[in-house]
């Protein structure tokens, strides 16, 4: 327990928002749990989903006035923004981290179904979920199996009807259509799944890969199993890593880094080779049956490929 609560204090600040009202003399102030991380007065935060900018006038934290808000706590949060308006901030939002400010249309998830249900529970039904603050409607759609009875597990994909904030790791409750009835509940795997493509084999073996219970597990397995890479990027808002975090988490993986510092990708040394190795036995191939012509350029090399790479990683693996 103490190493879990040492991992949520050393990740980004999160605070899911369930009151918001108005102090005068101090002004806005809104509260809520401390998922993760701290914050500090003067610090700046977002307001997500909407992705507003915000400063942290003052805090109150476990019933007193305080410096710092962490892990763990509730607390309540001054906050002021020149974009700030009354009506943009409800129950359900969150204030975090610019880093981690990443609102998704759905995610993937282990998903138990509770054993006093009367029947399974199928593609496409219709939910209310909570998660965090939040409560919003959406649809599960089964991944590994046609259905869940009662009292067992699977992984769904959660299809909501607005973007939310969801990290790996956070707990959600399904109720039914009528939001009378809890059906189910569950964990966040991988906030960014796709929107096609969701049962396909590598996609499922991806979601087991991201359930190891470590960061430097889960990254070595995932380069392992993709040859085409890992967005970094989405992979450390997934875990709630900070830079500090990455740093440590980059050392103890071995791993080729390329592309953008606004995109990196991330590969396994061996598949990065492999890649390598094919464009030239294409390059090669083309000039074999095509000896009076004068090359490929980076383009047609490039969609040669086996798996579709971004054009600035592939252009620094022909560098």
């Amino acid at each position: 327990q103490l190493e879990h609560h040492l991992k949520k204090i050393n990740s980004n600040f999160r605070l899911a928002i369930d009151r918001c009202f108005t102090v005068q003399g101090s002004g806005l102030v809104v509260t809520g749990a401390v998922f993760s991380g701290k914050v500090s007065v003067g610090e700046h935060l977002t307001l997500s989903p909407v992705g507003i900018d915000v400063r942290v006038r003052g805090i109150y934290a476990q019933n007193r006035i305080s410096e710092t808000g962490a892990a763990g706590q509730r607390c309540a949060l001054n906050i002021t923004s020149a974009d700030l308006k009354r009506l943009e901030i409800r129950r359900g939002g969150w204030l975090l981290a610019p880093e981690i400010h990443a609102p998704v249309p759905r995610f993937d998830a282990n998903l138990k179904v509770l054993k006093c249900e009367t029947r399974p529970l199928v593609h496409w039904t219709p939910v209310h979920v909570h998660v965090g603050a939040a409560e919003l409607s959406g649809r599960v759609a089964m991944l590994d199996q046609p259905s869940i009875p009662p009292g067992g597990c699977g992984k769904v994909q959660i299809v909501l009807d607005r973007h939310i904030s969801v990290l790996k790791g956070d707990g959600f409750i399904l109720r039914d259509q009528s939001a009378r009835q809890t059906i189910a509940g569950g964990k966040v795997i991988d906030p960014f799944s796709p929107a096609r493509g969701r049962k396909k084999p590598d996609r499922i073996t991806y979601l087991s890969d991201m359930e190891i219970s470590t960061a430097d597990g889960a990254l070595f397995s995932l380069l392992e199993h993709n040859r085409a890479g890992i967005d970094l990027k989405l992979f450390s808002i997934s875990w709630n890593l900070t830079n500090g975090t990455r740093e440590i988490l980059l050392e103890t993986v071995k791993h080729i880094l390329a592309g953008s510092k606004t995109t990196p990708m991330v590969f396994s040394p061996l598949h990065w080779n492999g890649l390598q190795e094919e464009v030239i036995s294409n390059l090669k191939t083309f000039h074999e049956v095509n000896p009076d012509r004068a090359g490929l350029n980076s383009h047609r090399l490039r969609a040669a490929s086996s798996v579709r790479i971004r054009l600035p990683v592939f252009q620094e693996m022909l560098d």
